[in-house]
């Protein structure tokens, strides 16, 4: 079995980050810092991993599929037309990294961002006005069991139901805050049978929605870009074992000091 020596990598590193100096003077493009850190990351996985992977073509698939879960886990934002775009790049992530190129990672960080400065429009418009909640509607929340929406128009209903069902939830919340009640989801539905409908209440569960939900977006949105490279590196990194991981220099402080107790 190879053991990783960390005495090595820094001449790993040193290697690696003279071929790009020659590369970028020859091609008169200086690498970027994500270029260089995925080239140190996948040398040294390639050359001190225990088994690394023989097929290349199978280790890309694997490694995409990773990275559009840690992406979109819950199937929120891309749309199967999306999935189209991206598609290509899904047996050629190997050949990127082998280039020193990175078109796949920025492309599908600009998709998604759009789908989010998108969906946050839709939730904007549907928490304008009051909810009804007499339509029988169906939601599916377990993304095991549903497929990514089809297009635009599919994710704007998709939306519309999630906020309108985290609106309900919330209303029955405050519905039980009012009487004093914590109990679970049966005695929620309880609650709504003694109480007439209360719109200061609904109006109250759509601010919370609306200041919940907007936190998430602009948390996604103003990511560092060193903490979305850490994510593709870690589905990059995930790919050759369930147990091979990378950590960003804080996740890496974290974990050292969970594992040793001390700071």
């Amino acid at each position: 079995m190879k053991r990783l020596s960390f005495r090595v990598l820094p001449v790993v590193a040193g290697i690696i980050l003279v071929v790009l100096v020659l590369t970028a003077s020859l091609t008169g493009q200086e690498p970027s810092r994500e270029q260089v850190l995925t080239q140190i990351v996948m040398s040294s996985l390639s050359a001190w991993h225990y088994a690394p992977p023989s097929e290349t073509d199978r280790w890309s698939e694997q490694a995409y599929d990773l990275y559009l879960k840690t992406l979109d886990y819950n199937k929120r934002f891309f749309t199967q037309g999306d999935l189209e775009t991206l598609g290509g790049f899904r047996s050629k992530l190997d050949d990127e990294v082998r280039n020193g190129t990175q078109e796949f990672y920025d492309l599908s960080w600009e998709i998604l961002s759009k789908r989010i400065r998108e969906v946050q429009g839709y939730t904007e418009s549907f928490l304008a006005e009051p909810f009804t909640f007499k339509t029988d509607e169906a939601l599916e929340t377990d993304p095991e069991k549903r497929d990514y929406p089809k297009d635009g128009p599919a994710l704007k209903e998709l939306w519309c139901k999630q906020v309108k069902a985290q609106t309900l939830s919330a209303y029955l919340d405050l519905l039980l805050a009012a009487e004093g009640d914590r109990a679970g989801i049966e005695e929620k539905f309880k609650a709504v049978d003694r109480q007439p409908f209360q719109p200061e209440l609904e109006k109250e569960a759509r601010a919370k929605v609306r200041k919940d939900l907007n936190r998430v977006f602009r948390r996604a949105l103003t990511e560092k870009s060193e903490d979305r490279h850490a994510r593709y590196l870690n589905a990059l990194a995930s790919s050759f074992d369930p147990h091979t991981n990378y950590f960003g220099p804080k996740v890496k402080a974290d974990f050292d000091i969970e594992m040793s107790g001390t700071l």
